[in-house]
Parts: C-alpha cells; structure tokens; sequence
C-alpha cells in the first residue's frame, strides 16, 4: 500500500526527507516521549536501509533525518525525483522505497522511471521546445 508519494524539495535532499501530514495515519510514529525511532527500509533492487525517523516537539511534523543523506547521495536523488514509499509488499514487513525520475516526458507529461534503471547522469527533463525547419 502506497502511504506517501512526494515530489522532493531541495530541502529534502540536502537535509532530510519532510514527512506531508497526510501520511501521518500510515506510518509509526515514536511514542512513549520519544521524539525518534528506527526504521527498516527496502529499496527497489532488494537493499535495506536504516532511517532515523524524527518527530518534531510539539508539532506533527516528521522527517526522515539519519540514513536518509546516504541515500539520497548513493541512489544520485535530486530535487524534482519523485519518492514511493509503501508497506505491505514485504515478507518481513518492511516498508519500501522508490525513488522515480522523469528524464523524458510525452505529449507535456512527465514519464517517470526508477532511478536505479537510469545511469547516474540521465537526461534532464528538456527545458526548451525543438522547432523543425523546412
């Protein structure tokens, strides 16, 4: 089940992933006082990573902090990627990650594929139109 999908902010690659409210509902959220907890997380290609997942005091604010900056550095994540993260297509009950970019788009619409089938310095999203000539 799909819990969040985002488009990442700059601020999400250079400091920590910001949780929207909206996924609040499925996902833990540190209890007893405690402002951070652990998180298993499986990557597209089958890789577990270990995120920290904080709660901001005094507000519902939750971000991804610790482990999240070595993802971000060794999947080439960058601001416009879109991340998936899910829950319940794993055995051991992990939740999993996707990170998706567009680096072509068809009829104005982005086409969005997993990073980890691109090379790690794919195309940009074209920013000008090309105008054939007779």
């Amino acid at each position: 089940m799909e819990i969040l999908s985002k488009l990442l902010t700059i601020s999400d690659v250079t400091s920590g992933l910001s949780i929207p409210t909206g996924a609040l509902l499925h996902i833990p959220i540190p209890k007893g006082g405690r402002h951070d907890m652990g998180l298993v997380v499986n990557d597209s290609i089958g890789q577990v990573w270990k995120f920290h997942l904080y709660l901001y005091p005094n507000s519902h604010r939750l971000a991804f902090t610790e482990g999240w900056l070595e993802f971000v550095k060794a999947k080439g994540v960058r601001e416009g990627d879109k991340v998936i993260f899910s829950t319940g297509n794993n055995q051991d009950g992990a939740y999993s990650i996707v990170v998706m970019r567009s680096p072509f788009t068809f009829q104005g619409e982005p086409i969005y594929m997993d990073v980890e089938e691109l090379p790690r310095e794919s195309l940009p999203i074209p920013t000008t139109e090309i105008i054939f000539f007779k």
